[in-house]
C-alpha cells in the first residue's frame, strides 16, 4: 500500500489494514482531512510517513508490535492529541 492515498487531501473515510499488508509507508501522506477511525493489521512493518502531513487526524491508533519503522510517522500532525 505504499503511497496508496498519498496527497488525498479529501479522504475522509475508517480504514481497516488487513493482516496481508506489511508496508505502509506514505499511505496517507498529506491527507490533511483524515479523521476516521484506523485499524491496522498486525503484519505491518514499516510505517515511515504514513500520516505524514494529516493535520486533522485526531484518533487513537494502536501500532502493531510487527512495526520496526515508525521514521516521522506523524510528522505534522498538529491536531492528534490520542494514545497511540
Amino acid at each position: 500500500m505504499y503511497g496508496a492515498f498519498q496527497l488525498c487531501n479529501r479522504f475522509n473515510q475508517p480504514v481497516q489494514i488487513p493482516d496481508s499488508v506489511e508496508n505502509l509507508r506514505h499511505t496517507f501522506d498529506t491527507c490533511s482531512s483524515l479523521n476516521s477511525s484506523i485499524q491496522i493489521g498486525n503484519s505491518v512493518k514499516y510505517m515511515s510517513l504514513t500520516f505524514n502531513g494529516c493535520t486533522n487526524l485526531n484518533q487513537p491508533i494502536q501500532i502493531p508490535n510487527s512495526v520496526t519503522s515508525l521514521y516521522h510517522t506523524f510528522g505534522e500532525c498538529t491536531s492528534l492529541n490520542q494514545n497511540i
